[in-house]
């Protein structure tokens, strides 16, 4: 984590897009807090992490999408393919909401993002959902590290209790996802003609 850190302070801007590629939690929390000394603007935080989760997401799906053997490989394993049944359980009740919802499921993201690419979702609707779905995480995140930080060092202690806000902000989340699903089917029962 300080190896981030000390990215993050000596390249700025640039690093918390290349780091939202390739490790973007740790990365947006500590540019959260790098953004509170005054390294860079907090927006500026959020705004390169959206992009750089965005551009992982649209990798792993755009390989899945045209058949990558390795993304194959990845998703056979007996792990991958809980993590896959879970995906796929979690899509066939929130749809493309699915997008959003895998960044408080952990250890989905990477697997959902290889799900959407294997079921050639149109790329229009995945980056809609996956623009929403970066821009929330990051926000959140960029903002959590923002205000839970006096320093790096602090940061580093209160990572816990950030997970546990996360876990609660993502079953928040769920539910109000779920809600707002069964009301849209209620309405739709109630709406379509009988035969």
């Amino acid at each position: 984590m300080r190896e981030i850190e000390a990215l993050l302070v000596t390249f700025g801007p640039p690093a918390i897009l290349v780091g939202a590629i390739v490790e973007g939690d740790v990365t947006l929390l500590l540019a959260g807090a790098i953004a509170h000394l005054g390294y860079f603007h907090l927006y500026t935080a959020v705004a390169l992490g959206t992009l750089g989760n965005m551009i992982a997401d649209s990798a792993w799906y755009w390989l899945a999408r045209r058949g990558s053997a390795r993304v194959g490989r990845m998703t056979r394993g007996r792990r991958a393919r809980a993590v896959m049944k879970s995906v796929r359980r979690l899509a066939d009740r929130l749809g493309t909401g699915e997008i959003v919802a895998c960044r408080f499921v952990y250890g989905t993201r990477i697997v959902s993002m290889a799900y959407w690419g294997f079921r050639r979702l149109p790329y229009g609707r995945f980056l809609t959902a996956d623009v929403a779905g970066c821009l929330i995480i990051s926000s959140l995140l960029g903002t959590m590290g923002f205000f839970a930080s006096h320093s790096a060092a602090i940061l580093a202690g209160e990572i816990r209790s950030v997970e546990r806000w996360l876990a609660a902000a993502a079953a928040a989340a769920i539910a109000l996802a779920v809600a707002a699903r069964l009301l849209a089917r209620r309405r739709f029962r109630v709406t379509s003609p009988s035969a």
